[in-house]
């Protein structure tokens, strides 16, 4: 063997090893969250970010998609639910690889750079994905133990949904239209589902989040979501075509898909006697309360709970509809006064129904706990 052939075969070892060291550096443990395509050839459809496009590594073999994959159901119209794999991966000169949950087909994408922050990854068809680090930063959220969300339907069939989740599992769930089975349901969940939703809160800092989110197009959806405390809401985000940020977002695709949720019963629709009425608005002769959605889906969710009574002290704000809030059109009020369900003084409810009138006793005061007013 010539000198030639040896420094050839050194060569090749040497790269052989700097491969081999390269791979074995490369550490993918945390959560990646995608952030945008730099590839102008990615699908159109790509601008929504798909629920699929954030890694958990959850060790050098193993991931699982953040929040989940949805999973198509056999119902109509179409609906799905969320499913939580664990799936094998592995890395060989710098290319990711594991199989599709769908037809168990291999899925390549190269790794082109990873550092503490940034991974940047590209498939078969050249089109190239970046993610960043989401990091534990000892956030605490523990002053929130419930969630709720509401959906407003889109220029087209999104579903129209109201969920209200707490940390002991309590789940609250209506469907107003574009889904299965339009109806209440009300159920006790395993506690490692509630954990999961309530985990993803250690990656946001709620109180740095804005209060409103909008893109800049028409006939999208309205997503509010409420974060409370001891019935006190802690915050409340108004967010118009998914701009919100990628976490937040996983909470939306968690409980819009909830597992499960389509297999249970409905309630009886007469066992209580107010239907969700979407907005709410508390009026005085000096100052009106104006709930989003998802504010007001927290307090009837409450109310359902609450004793109904036979006499209540005085009440002097006046329940309205308020559906020109999504707008934030508060000086519009004015429109609505008319539409008037009943009246309350925070705790007490007088609603005006089909059946007479029901006094409902919710147990604490809502306005007082959550003193939100815009002064006429």
């Amino acid at each position: 063997m010539n000198t030639n052939s040896i420094l050839v075969l050194l060569i090749g070892f040497i790269i052989l090893l700097i491969s081999c060291q390269e791979d074995q550096d490369l550490n993918l443990k945390g959560i990646w969250k995608f952030e945008k395509y730099i590839d102008k050839s990615a699908p159109k459809s790509a601008i929504y970010r798909p629920i699929n496009k954030n890694y958990n590594f959850v060790s050098d073999k193993q991931f699982r998609f953040i929040p989940g994959i949805l999973k198509e159901l056999n119902s109509k119209p179409k609906s799905y639910e969320i499913i939580d794999p664990l799936i094998d991966f592995s890395i060989s000169k710098n290319v990711l690889s594991y199989k599709s949950q769908f037809d168990s087909k291999e899925i390549q994408k190269k790794i082109v750079k990873l550092n503490s922050d940034t991974l940047i990854l590209m498939d078969k068809e050249n089109i190239v994905e970046v993610y960043l680090k989401v990091d534990d930063k000892s956030i605490t959220n523990d002053e929130i133990d419930n969630i709720t969300l509401s959906t407003s339907g889109c220029y087209g069939k999104c579903p129209v949904t109201n969920i209200s989740i707490s940390r002991k599992g309590k789940l609250v769930y209506i469907c107003e239209k574009y889904c299965p089975n339009p109806g209440i349901k009300i159920l006790q969940i395993d506690s490692l589902f509630a954990n999961k939703v309530f985990a993803i809160l250690k990656y946001i800092d709620i109180n740095r989040l804005e209060n409103r989110y909008e893109v800049d197009h028409t006939d999208d959806e309205i997503i509010t979501t409420t974060f409370s405390k001891n019935n006190k809401i802690i915050k409340s985000i108004y967010d118009y075509g998914n701009k919100a940020p990628n976490e937040l977002r996983w909470i939306y695709s968690f409980l819009r898909n909830f597992p499960g949720l389509n297999d249970q019963k409905l309630i009886n629709p007469n066992f209580f006697p107010i239907d969700f009425p979407n907005y709410l608005m508390f009026m005085d002769s000096v100052s009106v309360m104006a709930l989003t959605k998802a504010e007001t889906f927290e307090l009837y969710k409450n109310l359902i709970f609450g004793k109904e009574v036979e006499n209540s002290p005085k009440l002097n704000y006046k329940i309205s509809n308020n559906r020109l809030y999504y707008e934030g059109k508060f000086e519009y009020y004015q429109e609505y006064v008319n539409t008037n369900f009943g009246s309350t003084d925070g705790r007490y409810y007088r609603f005006n129904t089909s059946n007479g009138v029901k006094i409902i006793d919710l147990g604490y005061n809502f306005i007082e706990l959550n003193s939100k007013f815009k002064t006429k």
